[in-house]
Protein backbone atom coordinates (compact mmCIF):
# COMPACT_ATOMS: atom_id res chain seq x y z
CA UNK A 1 0.00 0.00 0.00
CA UNK A 2 1.44 3.62 -0.92
CA UNK A 3 2.94 5.44 2.26
CA UNK A 4 0.74 7.92 1.50
CA UNK A 5 -2.78 5.92 1.63
CA UNK A 6 -1.59 4.67 4.85
CA UNK A 7 -1.46 7.62 6.70
CA UNK A 8 -4.82 8.86 5.40
CA UNK A 9 -6.05 5.58 6.34
CA UNK A 10 -4.34 5.60 10.13
CA UNK A 11 -5.17 9.61 10.32
CA UNK A 12 -8.72 8.53 9.85
CA UNK A 13 -8.99 6.09 12.20
CA UNK A 14 -7.51 7.78 15.32
CA UNK A 15 -10.03 10.63 14.60
CA UNK A 16 -12.62 8.36 15.18
CA UNK A 17 -11.61 6.77 17.97
CA UNK A 18 -9.73 9.73 19.80
CA UNK A 19 -11.26 10.98 22.54
CA UNK A 20 -13.78 7.85 23.18
CA UNK A 21 -13.01 7.88 26.82
CA UNK A 22 -16.23 9.28 28.26
CA UNK A 23 -18.07 6.74 25.61
CA UNK A 24 -16.00 3.62 27.69
CA UNK A 25 -13.91 2.77 24.77
CA UNK A 26 -10.72 3.77 27.26
CA UNK A 27 -9.06 5.88 24.96
CA UNK A 28 -7.45 9.90 26.12
CA UNK A 29 -7.60 12.46 23.93
CA UNK A 30 -4.19 12.16 21.84
CA UNK A 31 -2.91 8.42 22.64
CA UNK A 32 -1.69 6.70 19.50
CA UNK A 33 -3.68 3.75 18.06
CA UNK A 34 -2.44 3.96 14.59
CA UNK A 35 -1.92 0.63 13.26
CA UNK A 36 1.98 0.92 13.63
CA UNK A 37 1.95 3.41 16.53
CA UNK A 38 3.17 3.24 20.12
CA UNK A 39 2.04 -0.61 20.87
CA UNK A 40 5.26 -2.72 21.05
CA UNK A 41 7.82 -2.21 17.96
CA UNK A 42 10.10 -0.50 20.98
CA UNK A 43 8.69 2.71 21.63
CA UNK A 44 6.84 3.95 24.83
CA UNK A 45 3.29 2.93 24.86
CA UNK A 46 0.11 3.56 26.99
CA UNK A 47 -1.25 -0.05 26.77
CA UNK A 48 -1.00 -1.34 30.21
CA UNK A 49 -2.44 2.11 31.38
CA UNK A 50 -5.11 1.83 28.75
CA UNK A 51 -8.39 -0.59 29.39
CA UNK A 52 -9.04 -4.32 28.18
CA UNK A 53 -11.68 -2.64 25.53
CA UNK A 54 -8.74 -0.24 24.36
CA UNK A 55 -5.88 -2.86 24.54
CA UNK A 56 -8.12 -5.41 22.38
CA UNK A 57 -9.05 -2.88 19.76
CA UNK A 58 -6.20 -1.49 19.35
CA UNK A 59 -4.55 -5.01 19.20
CA UNK A 60 -7.10 -6.04 16.54
CA UNK A 61 -6.34 -2.57 14.13
CA UNK A 62 -2.73 -4.16 14.48
CA UNK A 63 -3.14 -7.42 13.50
CA UNK A 64 -5.54 -6.10 10.86
CA UNK A 65 -2.71 -3.46 9.39
CA UNK A 66 -0.54 -6.82 9.21
CA UNK A 67 -2.75 -8.65 7.17
CA UNK A 68 -3.55 -6.03 4.43
CA UNK A 69 0.14 -5.44 4.62
CA UNK A 70 0.59 -8.81 3.73
CA UNK A 71 -1.76 -8.97 1.07
CA UNK A 72 -0.32 -5.89 -0.45
CA UNK A 73 2.85 -7.61 -0.51
CA UNK A 74 1.43 -10.60 -2.23
CA UNK A 75 -0.96 -9.17 -5.10
CA UNK A 76 2.30 -7.69 -6.12
CA UNK A 77 4.11 -10.87 -7.12
CA UNK A 78 0.45 -13.07 -8.00
CA UNK A 79 -1.26 -12.62 -11.94
CA UNK A 80 -4.33 -14.91 -13.01
CA UNK A 81 -1.87 -16.99 -15.63
CA UNK A 82 0.30 -17.61 -12.62
CA UNK A 83 -1.78 -18.75 -10.29
CA UNK A 84 -5.75 -18.46 -10.32
CA UNK A 85 -6.17 -20.13 -7.29
CA UNK A 86 -4.04 -17.59 -5.14
CA UNK A 87 -4.87 -14.85 -7.12
CA UNK A 88 -8.62 -14.85 -6.83
CA UNK A 89 -8.03 -15.36 -2.89
CA UNK A 90 -5.89 -12.04 -3.02
CA UNK A 91 -8.04 -10.32 -5.03
CA UNK A 92 -11.04 -11.59 -2.93
CA UNK A 93 -9.79 -10.11 0.76
CA UNK A 94 -8.15 -6.97 -1.41
CA UNK A 95 -11.78 -6.31 -2.81
CA UNK A 96 -13.42 -6.59 1.14
CA UNK A 97 -10.91 -4.25 2.60
CA UNK A 98 -11.18 -1.75 -0.67
CA UNK A 99 -7.81 -2.08 -1.88
CA UNK A 100 -8.04 -2.70 -5.54
CA UNK A 101 -6.68 -0.23 -8.11
CA UNK A 102 -8.52 0.42 -11.27
CA UNK A 103 -6.05 -2.25 -13.11
CA UNK A 104 -7.24 -5.07 -10.81
CA UNK A 105 -10.69 -3.92 -10.85
CA UNK A 106 -10.46 -4.77 -14.75
CA UNK A 107 -9.01 -8.03 -14.36
CA UNK A 108 -11.30 -9.23 -11.65
CA UNK A 109 -14.04 -8.10 -14.20
CA UNK A 110 -12.28 -9.93 -17.10
CA UNK A 111 -12.24 -13.40 -14.44
CA UNK A 112 -15.68 -13.28 -13.57
CA UNK A 113 -16.79 -12.72 -17.45
CA UNK A 114 -14.44 -15.89 -18.26
CA UNK A 115 -16.43 -17.95 -15.41
CA UNK A 116 -19.32 -17.00 -17.30
CA UNK A 117 -18.26 -18.35 -20.42
CA UNK A 118 -16.81 -21.78 -19.45
CA UNK A 119 -20.12 -22.57 -17.87
CA UNK A 120 -21.93 -22.20 -20.94
CA UNK A 121 -18.67 -23.90 -22.60
CA UNK A 122 -19.61 -26.71 -20.02
CA UNK A 123 -23.36 -26.44 -20.34
CA UNK A 124 -22.75 -27.27 -24.41
CA UNK A 125 -20.30 -29.88 -24.11
CA UNK A 126 -22.66 -31.67 -21.80
CA UNK A 127 -25.09 -31.71 -23.98
CA UNK A 128 -23.03 -32.78 -27.24
CA UNK A 129 -21.57 -36.01 -24.99
CA UNK A 130 -25.82 -36.37 -24.14
CA UNK A 131 -26.85 -36.02 -27.74
CA UNK A 132 -23.76 -38.25 -28.91
CA UNK A 133 -24.90 -40.99 -26.71
CA UNK A 134 -28.54 -40.61 -27.72
CA UNK A 135 -27.90 -40.75 -31.37
CA UNK A 136 -25.74 -43.86 -31.01
CA UNK A 137 -28.39 -45.47 -28.94
CA UNK A 138 -30.98 -45.09 -31.51
CA UNK A 139 -28.99 -45.95 -34.61
CA UNK A 140 -26.93 -48.60 -32.73
CA UNK A 141 -29.77 -51.08 -31.05
CA UNK A 142 -27.28 -53.60 -31.15
CA UNK A 143 -24.65 -52.00 -29.24
CA UNK A 144 -26.76 -50.64 -26.11
CA UNK A 145 -25.06 -51.53 -23.07
CA UNK A 146 -25.05 -50.34 -19.43
CA UNK A 147 -22.29 -47.61 -19.93
CA UNK A 148 -23.99 -45.95 -22.31
CA UNK A 149 -26.78 -45.87 -20.39
CA UNK A 150 -24.69 -44.49 -17.33
CA UNK A 151 -23.37 -41.81 -19.18
CA UNK A 152 -26.70 -40.82 -20.43
CA UNK A 153 -28.46 -40.84 -17.29
CA UNK A 154 -24.93 -38.64 -15.75
CA UNK A 155 -24.72 -36.19 -18.44
CA UNK A 156 -28.16 -35.36 -17.49
CA UNK A 157 -28.03 -35.57 -13.79
CA UNK A 158 -24.87 -33.25 -14.11
CA UNK A 159 -27.26 -30.67 -17.02
CA UNK A 160 -29.49 -30.66 -14.16
CA UNK A 161 -27.47 -29.46 -11.75
CA UNK A 162 -25.95 -26.76 -13.68
CA UNK A 163 -29.58 -25.59 -14.72
CA UNK A 164 -30.25 -25.47 -10.94
CA UNK A 165 -26.71 -23.21 -10.10
CA UNK A 166 -27.62 -20.95 -13.01
CA UNK A 167 -30.94 -20.37 -14.34
CA UNK A 168 -29.95 -17.83 -16.52
CA UNK A 169 -28.67 -20.31 -18.63
CA UNK A 170 -32.41 -21.73 -19.05
CA UNK A 171 -33.91 -19.18 -21.86
CA UNK A 172 -30.57 -20.07 -24.01
CA UNK A 173 -31.22 -24.00 -24.17
CA UNK A 174 -32.99 -24.14 -27.47
CA UNK A 175 -30.06 -22.37 -29.28
CA UNK A 176 -27.09 -24.35 -27.43
CA UNK A 177 -28.84 -28.03 -28.03
CA UNK A 178 -28.38 -27.18 -31.79
CA UNK A 179 -24.92 -25.95 -31.34
CA UNK A 180 -24.57 -29.06 -29.09
CA UNK A 181 -26.00 -31.13 -31.82
CA UNK A 182 -23.91 -30.36 -34.56
CA UNK A 183 -21.09 -31.51 -32.36
CA UNK A 184 -22.96 -34.46 -31.10
CA UNK A 185 -23.40 -35.54 -34.72
CA UNK A 186 -19.25 -35.21 -35.22
CA UNK A 187 -18.94 -37.31 -31.51
CA UNK A 188 -20.77 -39.75 -32.93
CA UNK A 189 -19.40 -40.68 -36.50
CA UNK A 190 -16.30 -40.65 -34.48
CA UNK A 191 -17.49 -43.30 -31.48
CA UNK A 192 -19.45 -45.16 -34.35
CA UNK A 193 -17.54 -45.51 -37.65
CA UNK A 194 -21.32 -44.27 -38.85
CA UNK A 195 -21.67 -42.28 -42.34
CA UNK A 196 -23.05 -38.63 -40.73
CA UNK A 197 -25.35 -38.89 -43.75
CA UNK A 198 -27.02 -41.97 -41.33
CA UNK A 199 -27.99 -39.43 -38.73
CA UNK A 200 -30.14 -36.15 -38.99
CA UNK A 201 -28.70 -32.99 -39.87
CA UNK A 202 -30.41 -30.90 -37.06
CA UNK A 203 -32.04 -31.43 -34.25
CA UNK A 204 -35.39 -30.66 -35.06
CA UNK A 205 -34.81 -33.34 -37.61
CA UNK A 206 -34.31 -35.70 -34.85
CA UNK A 207 -38.24 -35.59 -33.55
CA UNK A 208 -37.29 -35.03 -30.13
CA UNK A 209 -38.14 -32.47 -27.98
CA UNK A 210 -35.57 -30.40 -25.19
CA UNK A 211 -37.78 -32.46 -22.27
CA UNK A 212 -37.23 -35.81 -23.69
CA UNK A 213 -33.66 -35.11 -24.30
CA UNK A 214 -33.18 -33.93 -20.75
CA UNK A 215 -35.89 -36.65 -18.77
CA UNK A 216 -34.66 -38.86 -16.67
CA UNK A 217 -34.91 -42.79 -18.21
CA UNK A 218 -35.99 -41.69 -21.22
CA UNK A 219 -34.37 -43.03 -24.06
CA UNK A 220 -34.97 -43.02 -28.32
CA UNK A 221 -36.67 -46.22 -29.68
Amino acid sequence: MPKLDRQRRNAAIREQFNGRNAAGMGYQKGSSIGFWGRVGYGRKSNWRDSTPTGRGITFILVIGDLMLRRADMAHQELSPEQDFHAWALNAAQRARAGLLTPQELEQVAEELEDMAKSERRELKNRLAILLAHLLKWQYQPKERSYSWEGTINGQRSDLQELLEENPSLKPDLPDYLEKAYKRGIQKAVEETNMSKKAFPSTFKETGWTLEQVLAEDCFPD
